[in-house]
Parts: structure tokens; sequence; C-alpha cells
């Protein structure tokens, strides 16, 4: 009884602030789905031409036509494995087992009121995630940033951004934004276990969640001014952190005898399993020399351009962040970023950039700065219609 009333209580001190992010992020919403209906509507696109080989997935069921927008490729996979469960076809096929399974069972859940519509389960999963994940950040950002104005700005940017089409979509994107700013909303409360319980979601929902461990242990170390001597029994909730990826390599040992199977099977999507400096380095130099030079296919170009350009400036702004923000959350950027790019493979960087919402915090405190806050709110906003026109036309956008 002690968790509602204190939910209560805070609804009641706050209900203002709570109405205003929560009518930012419906009318956000409902811009979102008119420019995917009109996207969808309007044109008469070819085949994509930067990635022709990648294809909606059989799997996906039938949905009302004003929400089957917000399903396409990896959706296919999510309700595979909700379905049909896990299964592993060799290291040359793709195979469902790269996906950790937290998401795929709130959507085998939520399915029980859908009538067994597993995209309209996802898609009520990743928005109610999404809606919960502003008011975290919301709260977070007014903790770091010491002004309601700015920490709604914060949530803004979120949902103005590129990549926040993922958010309302069939994908993990607003599950793993929730778990991690929640972990972090409740660190920095120093509420430890709460910290350690949703990180241990964030590790069930995508293998960078691991990371959660290191971030935490971090940011305890710094709320004891980094003295040992000031370490207590509670850190021990830590350990909760890395429960979802070790339950996950539990259920793979017993299921393919094989615990780190999910790392294995990204061979097929072209990821590395090896570590090498020396071909993450090759690799790096092989987008920016990509970069300089076009190649004749204009369209693979500007995909693989945009992932590019949003790695290197992320890559930037989590040194900002540690320096000049909070450095538990300028570390959490950088790891987060350092996991996907030593696989030797930038696809899908810019959506991977999305989650990294110590991000918005740095363009809240632009916007200050005037004209270039209204500069970075036009570039977003047009970049996130563009990424939605693609996504609906089934067009790779990461």
């Amino acid at each position: 009884m002690l968790l509602p009333t204190k939910i209560k209580q805070l609804v009641a001190s706050h209900k203002v602030e709570l109405l205003k992010v929560l009518g930012l992020f419906v009318s956000w919403r409902l811009i979102v789905w008119l420019i995917a209906f009109i996207s969808s509507n309007r044109f008469n696109l070819e085949k994509d031409q930067a990635h022709a080989w990648i294809v909606d997935h059989p799997w996906l069921p039938e949905a009302p036509s004003w929400l089957s927008y917000f399903a396409r490729w990896d959706s296919g996979w999510y309700v595979s494995i909700a379905s049909r469960g896990y299964f592993y076809f060799g290291p040359e096929e793709l195979s469902n087992v790269v996906f950790f399974p937290l998401y795929p069972l709130l959507m085998k859940a939520v399915s029980f009121v859908t009538g067994g519509n597993l995209v309209i389960a996802g898609i009520i999963v990743s928005n109610l995630a999404l809606l919960l994940a502003c008011f975290f950040l919301y709260f977070l950002a007014k903790k770091e940033l010491k002004k309601k104005s700015l920490a709604l700005t914060s949530v803004f940017f979120l949902l103005i951004f590129p990549y926040s089409f993922f958010f309302t979509s069939v994908y993990t994107e607003a599950l793993f934004l929730l778990t991690v700013v929640a972990s972090f909303y409740f660190a920095r409360n120093k509420n430890w276990a709460a910290a350690a319980i949703f990180a241990g979601f964030a590790s069930a929902t995508r293998p960078t969640g691991i990371i959660m461990l290191v971030v935490l242990a971090f940011e305890y170390l710094a709320s004891k001014n980094y003295k040992l001597k000031n370490i207590k029994a509670d850190m021990a909730w830590l350990l909760l952190a890395p429960l979802g990826l070790l339950s996950y390599m539990t259920y793979l040992n017993f299921r393919f005898a094989d615990p780190l199977l999910f790392s294995k099977a990204q061979e097929a999507w072209g990821r590395k399993t090896s570590l090498s400096v020396a071909g993450t380095v090759e690799s790096l130099g092989s987008y920016l020399h990509d970069l300089i030079y076009p190649s004749t296919n204009l369209a693979y170009y500007i995909s693989n351009a945009f992932d590019f350009i949003f790695f290197i400036t992320f890559f930037g702004l989590s040194f900002y962040v540690f320096f000049r923000i909070r450095k538990s959350y300028g570390l959490f950027m950088f790891l987060s970023l350092l996991i996907p790019i030593i696989t030797q493979s930038l696809i899908s960087m810019g959506r991977f950039t999305a989650v990294l919402f110590p991000a918005f915090l740095v363009f809240a405190k632009i916007s200050k700065k005037q004209p270039w806050g209204y500069a970075l709110t036009m570039l977003l906003a047009m970049l996130s219609t563009i990424v939605i026109m693609l996504f609906v036309n089934s067009y790779w956008a990461g």
C-alpha cells in the first residue's frame, strides 16, 4: 500500500507539470500519426534503393491501417518471439535469438486484451513505456537543470528527435528508454534497490543494458564522494542490474546449449563478435571515407552518412555531458556508443542514439541561446518528418 500512496502524493503535488508533459506527448503523438497517414497514402514510391534486401516479415499480423504504419522490419522478429518462441537457424541465417525477451514478453501479456493481435499489443507497450519515460525524464531533467521550463524542453527535444518515431513503433526503444531513465532517476534519489531493478529490466530488453551495472556503480561511488570508506551494504542492490542478461543467457544455455548465442547470431547481420581495435578503427575509417567520397548509390550513401554523423555527434556530446552535466550520464552515453562500434558496424546508429537521453538535456540548454535553439528545433523536426516518411513507406530508416 505504501507505493500507491507515494504515487498518489506525487501526482497530487505535481499535477500541473504532469499534465503539461501529457499534453506534449499527446500533441506529438497526433502529429506523428498525421505525418504517417499522409506519407503512407500520398506518395507512390519505388522500392528502397539503399537497402533493397530488407523486407517486412511475413509474421506481422493484420492490424488496422491507421496502426499498421508503426510495424516494420524488426517488428516482425518481436512478433515471432511472442507468437512462436525463439529459434536459431545457424550462423549464416537470420535468427530471432539476437532480440532480448522483455519486450516480446510484455507484448504477449498485453495481447490477451487485444484479441491476440501482437502488433497492437506492441504499440500499446511502446506508447505506455514512452509516456512513463517522458515523466521520468522531466523530473530527472528538472533535478539537473534546475528549471521546470528546461525540463519540459528536454522532453520536447526527445519527442522531435529524428528517430523518436521508433519510440511509438513495435520496437524496444521506448521500453529501453524507460528502464534506463527510471534507473537513473532512482539512483539520483539514492533509491538503489529501485535503480538496480530497472537496470535489470534494461539488461533484459537489450544487450547494451548491461552497461547500467558499471554506470550505477560509478553513480553510487559519486554519491559517496568516491571514498571507499563511505560504501554501505546498500551497494549490494546493484547486483540485480545484470539479472536480465543472466536470465536470458541461462535460457539460451538450456534451450540451445550456448549462453552467448545472442552475440554469435549477430554475425548474420554483419556485426563482428570478436574484439579487434584494428578492425574497429578500419571500420570507422571506411565510414569516413564513404562520407567524403560518395558512392554511386546515393540512397545508400545518405543512409550510411546519417549513421556516421549521428555517431560522431553523440560521441562528442558524451564528453560534454561527462564534464558539464553529470559524469555518470556521460559514461552511459560513451559506453552505449562503444558497444555498437566494436561490432565494426554503424548500421542503425541513428536509432541507437535516440535513447541517449542526456543529449536532450544539452539540447534544452542550447535552446536558451537564440537563434541556435530555433535552428536546432527546425533541423530536428525536418529530419524527424523525413524518418517517418521513410519508415511508413518501408524504406530503411534505422
